[in-house]
């Protein structure tokens, strides 16, 4: 058993499985994919669609009239809203 501790093979194998586990920790933080339901958005996404959102986005810079937005509603409801911005007016 300590020989296998030992080799050399064996940390390049665990150095790459840590890597492979820190990146998609950081892919997972930084996008998520979302499935469109309905056809409320059918000039831009086919209802069923997948969406890849880059959910850093907006921390580094404001939304922009076109941008197309997933949000969580204010109502109860069990899947999130996607839009397209039309209107950016800033408050306050």
């Amino acid at each position: 058993m300590k020989k296998l501790f030992r080799s050399k093979s064996f940390w390049e194998n665990v150095a790459i499985v840590a890597v492979a586990i820190l990146l998609f920790l950081g892919l997972r933080l930084a996008i998520q994919d979302f499935v469109v339901n309905g056809q409320s958005m059918e000039n831009t996404f086919q209802n069923g669609e997948r969406v890849l959102v880059d959910k850093l986005a907006y921390k580094f810079s404001a939304p922009k009239r076109g941008d197309v937005i997933i949000f969580h509603p204010p109502i109860p409801s069990t899947s999130p809203f996607i839009n397209v911005l039309s209107d950016c007016r800033e408050s306050g």
